[in-house]
């Protein structure tokens, strides 16, 4: 059998899911979904994995527990808010400095300032305008500068949403009156995380294209509600929607990264990979 020039068979699981001697670079780094990445992406090999977040704290705490399972000398943790140009580009340059390459990104920013979760009628331009900067502008920025640091054959994978493809079933927050993330108003799903989560699928399509002759793929995971503790009301509604009668772990996901971050996917780019229960099924 004939082989397509220059590809060599992947004929083992280590071929497809390692990544060693990768360095692998996650911005919103801090998130409870991030953290659950780097525990996968370090179990896989990867040489060195960066985390970037806005969010000090939170940053130190991810850090400081996987230093402790891992090893100091395969984890950095830097501040940076991703929506800031200027922040970017000394990112950038830190990294050239440390680590040199990058062979996987992973944007899985998440913006919630004050007055988030507000009604539509109600939402301050203000509060769109730092949601869209995080979630949708942080992508661009990022990507574009990190892109002289990686290598071929490397992968770019954006965190999306089921929001972001299918609109939010609303009835489900209807009877909502708590939010365990704070704030004035009740949980919710504001349009303006609808709208920066499908603008990624637009990025993520036009990128794909624009990187193909260097060889680095770009990907869309789009994951479904995970439970974190939600109104019990919040949470009865939301399961009758899933085909599989529940929501999601955090460990749901690593899966499917893995599969986006290494070379078993090393034949997909410009794709939705949708791990939702079977939300968007119906």
């Amino acid at each position: 059998m004939k082989k397509e020039k220059g590809q060599k068979e992947l004929n083992s699981l280590e071929e497809c899911f390692s990544l060693k001697d990768k360095n692998v670079v996650i911005m919103g780094g801090a998130g409870k979904m991030a953290e659950s990445f780097s525990s996968a992406l370090l179990s896989a090999g990867c040489k060195r994995l960066v985390l970037a977040d806005i969010h000090t704290k939170r940053l130190n705490a991810v850090t400081g527990k996987l230093k402790k399972t891992f090893g100091d000398c395969k984890v950095i943790g830097l501040r940076c808010d991703a929506s800031s140009e200027e922040q970017i580009a000394r990112f950038v340059q830190r990294l050239q400095k440390d680590i040199r390459k990058v062979d996987v990104v992973i944007y899985a920013v998440m913006s919630k300032p004050t007055d988030y979760y507000a009604p539509f009628t109600k939402y301050k331009f203000s509060a769109w305008q730092d949601v869209l900067n995080a979630n949708l502008t942080g992508a661009f920025l990022s990507t574009q500068r990190l892109l002289p640091l990686m290598n071929p054959s490397s992968s770019i994978i954006f965190i999306g949403s089921i929001y972001g493809i299918a609109a939010p079933d609303l009835r489900i927050y209807k009877n909502v009156k708590s939010n365990m993330y704070g704030g004035r108003y009740p949980l919710s799903a504001p349009a303006v995380y609808s709208a920066s989560k499908s603008g990624l699928t637009g990025l993520c399509k036009y990128l794909a294209v624009y990187l193909a002759k260097r060889n680095i793929r770009v990907n869309l995971l789009i994951p479904g509600g995970v439970y974190d503790n939600q109104d019990k009301t919040f949470y009865k509604e939301y399961v009758k929607r899933v085909p599989l009668g529940r929501m999601a772990t955090w460990s749901d996901y690593n899966g499917a990264l893995l599969f986006l971050a290494t070379s078993a996917s090393r034949y997909m780019t410009g794709q939705t990979l949708i791990v939702d229960g079977g939300w968007t099924v119906w």
